[in-house]
């Protein structure tokens, strides 16, 4: 019973989090969200495409920060499942280059090679070929 209610609060922040990231786009723009039709398309989304608030809110955040799609000119998110495998697919390439960078070992030392200076070349003669 108690993980019951630990996965509660979990949703509950989750859901607390797309919330606050919907009302800050809407606010950015002047706008007041209509929480009636979007948190049913949450509901729906949620239902149907087997996602977590935090994968909305993820597809939200590819969609206007890496697509740069104003969210708000929809009043509407409908989008949102039609981004959800392009925005699994940048999450997954962003942690492998993390995780490259992460095992790169900066510590390395580097060897410069000084280039060495050439004699002046020969002048070629006028040859041919048979």
């Amino acid at each position: 019973m108690a993980k019951q209610n630990k996965l509660k609060r979990d949703e509950i922040v989750d859901f607390r989090k797309l919330t606050d990231f919907i009302r800050d786009e809407y606010k950015e723009h002047g706008i007041e969200p209509s929480w009636n039709l979007l948190m049913t398309q949450v509901k729906n989304m949620i239902k149907n495409y087997d996602i977590t608030y935090i994968g909305i809110l993820n597809v939200l955040k590819y969609m206007t920060q890496i697509e740069d799609i104003d969210i708000t000119s929809f009043d509407t998110l409908g989008l949102v499942p039609y981004y959800i495998d392009r925005t699994n697919r940048y999450i997954e390439k962003y942690k492998a280059v993390k995780k490259s960078i992460d095992d790169f070992d900066f510590a390395e030392e580097v060897e410069f090679i000084k280039p060495i200076k050439q004699s002046k070349r020969r002048e070629r003669k006028n040859e041919t070929f048979e």
